[in-house]
């Protein structure tokens, strides 16, 4: 399920919301469904009136966001406790394939971004700045378990991992084309920063 609303105040102001709900059959009946809100923000400063007369400046945008996404992308059945043929010498049979975890939920990253567009001297000139924070929780990972089990690993919701940097870009039109055949010349650089932290490895919850 998907739902999305936008709205603009006076060519100044501009609101975004979307909310959706996502079922999958790859976790248990009690964590089926996730729910991700977003919402973002932005301020078009040249439209207001203390900016007439600032000919320099072709657009100038304030924006921010945050945002929540899940992940799903693991097997299927994960969370039950699965048999497959095994045998026993000359003799089949069946053993426990998979150690079940009814616990296993959604991997959920949430997102944090603000940033800065500016445009200058007619659009020759494209310039923009974003700071962001992103935060994985509930990482879907194998999580080793003793070997007395017949096994080694479970799949599990077993941490969180942060991302925080910015970005900038720089575009300029350096030749502008006046038609279908015309040289056209452009330049985009791009400068960008990244920072990673595990800031939890393991549930404390030991029925995770």
């Amino acid at each position: 399920f998907f739902g999305r609303a936008n709205y603009t105040y006076n060519d100044r102001f501009i609101l975004n919301g979307s909310l959706r709900s996502d079922g999958s059959s790859r976790f248990g009946q009690d964590n089926k469904w996730g729910v991700f809100p977003a919402l973002s923000v932005a301020w078009v400063m040249t439209n207001e009136s203390f900016m007439d007369g600032v000919d320099l400046l072709t657009d100038l945008k304030l924006r921010a966001s945050w945002g929540e996404t899940g992940n799903e992308a693991i097997g299927n059945f994960q969370f039950l406790g699965l048999y497959g043929t095994s045998n026993y010498g000359e003799i089949a049979g069946t053993a426990p394939s998979n150690l079940p975890n009814p616990q296993l939920k959604w991997e959920t990253t949430t997102e944090w971004n603000v940033g800065i567009d500016a445009s200058l001297f007619s659009d020759r000139i494209g310039l923009g700045l974003d700071f962001y924070k992103k935060e994985t929780d509930d990482l879907l990972l194998n999580r080793p378990v003793t070997s007395t089990s017949g096994f080694t690993s479970v799949l599990a919701n077993v941490g969180s991992v942060e991302n925080r940097g910015w970005e900038a870009v720089v575009r300029t039109v350096n030749v502008r084309g006046g038609g279908p055949r015309s040289l056209e010349w452009t330049t985009d650089l791009t400068l960008s920063h990244n920072e990673n932290e595990v800031t939890r490895l393991y549930s404390s919850d030991p029925e995770k």
